[in-house]
């Protein structure tokens, strides 16, 4: 880590009590722990899932779930009346609630995701169309945590677990980069997502639960599969209860999510076509990098060679 780097972490450091500088060549003392912000993890790449593909879903299920499923109740009980034409009119408009916010939402590009690379030992972000990056042997990083103070909802404590990273051809340009997103989480958690983090680029990339490198991707995976939330699986919750205790509450909670369910599976949908279309357009330094045949020189190695000068 160079000096103008070592500089800005202890300077932001000192702006958050409590907090924590991290390396990549320390080895944490604490057992391996993966974030939920993990989209995908294989034998080279693992990304950090961006923070907008959360919300995406969220006006499909709104429109095409709530305003679509009531308009086409409309339509039947037109139909059933003999009101033919103004049937086809009401149908027209939920089509148009469904298929208008659907296609905006998949065809919209999401923000770029955060990789790690194993093959080159790097990080990649771009911001604002900018090409970000850092070697991951002696990484500059800090965690951090706060209280956010609401008058309704009293003190939650988070923690954010940021990364140095510079502009490529640009290395005096330097930003921090969260790595997923902060609510609910603590210092202590972060030591533990950090310590994932260098497990899987030193151990990896198949970890076990005591995050022991392994053979088999199974751990991991079903990992993977847990933390992504799927809101049509709401439901199983309440009606386990009402299995359960056959109580008015659960009844009521059942039939609630009996409602919202239409948004639920249009939300879910959405947001996983919209995952599986949105391939991020990187740079061709980056793309090229990604591939299993790819080049392992590193980012940092092109500004040097370009530079005629050591830039870490």
């Amino acid at each position: 880590m160079d000096v103008m780097a070592a500089t800005l972490i202890r300077y932001q450091a000192a702006q958050y009590k409590p907090s924590l500088i991290l390396s990549s060549s320390d080895q944490c003392e604490v057992a391996p722990m993966m974030p939920i912000d993990i989209q995908e993890q294989n034998e080279n790449l693992l990304s950090f899932r961006a923070n907008d593909e959360m919300f995406k879903g969220i006006w499909t299920g709104a429109l095409g779930g709530y305003g679509g499923t009531m308009c086409l109740l409309i339509t039947g009980y037109l139909l059933l009346d003999g009101d033919f034409e103004f049937a086809w009119q009401v149908f027209l408009v939920a089509a148009a609630m469904l298929i208008v916010p659907f296609f905006w939402e998949v065809f919209t590009p999401s923000s770029a995701p955060i990789l790690l690379n194993r093959r080159t030992r790097e990080v990649y972000y771009q911001h604002a169309g900018r090409l970000y990056h850092a070697p991951w042997d002696d990484i500059g990083a800090i965690a951090y945590e706060y209280k956010m103070v609401h008058q309704n909802t009293g003190a939650m404590t988070s923690s954010l677990l940021e990364i140095m990273m510079q502009r490529f051809g640009e290395p005096e340009d330097r930003i921090f980069v969260a790595l997923g997103l902060p609510m609910g989480k603590s210092l202590a958690l972060q030591q533990h997502v950090w310590a994932d983090l260098q497990a899987y680029m030193d151990r990896g990339p198949w970890l076990d639960e005591q995050g022991d490198g392994t053979s088999s991707p199974d751990c991991v995976k079903q990992q993977i599969k847990l933390n992504q939330h799927n809101r049509r699986d709401d439901i199983k919750l309440p009606w386990k209860g009402f299995l359960e205790t056959r109580s008015a509450g659960h009844l009521f909670r059942v039939c609630f999510h009996v409602l919202l369910y239409p948004a639920s599976v249009l939300w879910d949908f959405t947001r996983d076509m919209a995952i599986k279309r949105s391939q991020h357009d990187w740079p061709k330094e980056v793309s090229e990098r990604l591939k299993p045949d790819g080049p392992t020189s590193r980012l940092i190695d092109i500004q040097r060679n370009e530079c005629g000068r050591v830039v870490r």
